[in-house]
């Protein structure tokens, strides 16, 4: 698990540095991209802020806007989708100990 964990924070650097570099290019087009995308300044400031990553959803719109080298790409990529399943883990947890306790 503490692998997984490694992987989603380096993501999350990764992510951030491509995300500022995009901004600091041309911050008024950046922020009409985003609007355009309907992702709201909250998300924006979490993902520079190196605190969580986009949805895959948003993320493969994103990418194209960021250019990110293919590499890059797929590794955040992995990223996110084992996001995903870690929290689907967790989330799976809780409800079957719910469960437990109704039998």
């Amino acid at each position: 698990m503490t692998k997984n964990v490694d992987i989603i924070e380096e993501a999350k650097a990764l992510f951030s540095k491509h995300l500022q570099e995009y901004i600091g290019r041309d911050e008024q087009r950046a922020s009409d991209v985003f609007k355009s995308l309907n992702i709201g300044g909250w998300c924006i400031r979490r993902w520079k802020n190196k605190e969580s990553l986009p949805s895959k959803k948003k993320f493969a719109v994103l990418g194209k806007h960021l250019k990110l080298p293919e590499q890059e790409e797929q590794f955040i990529g992995k990223a996110i989708a084992r996001l995903g399943s870690l929290r689907a883990l967790r989330s799976g947890a809780t409800r079957k100990g719910k469960q437990t306790d109704k039998t």
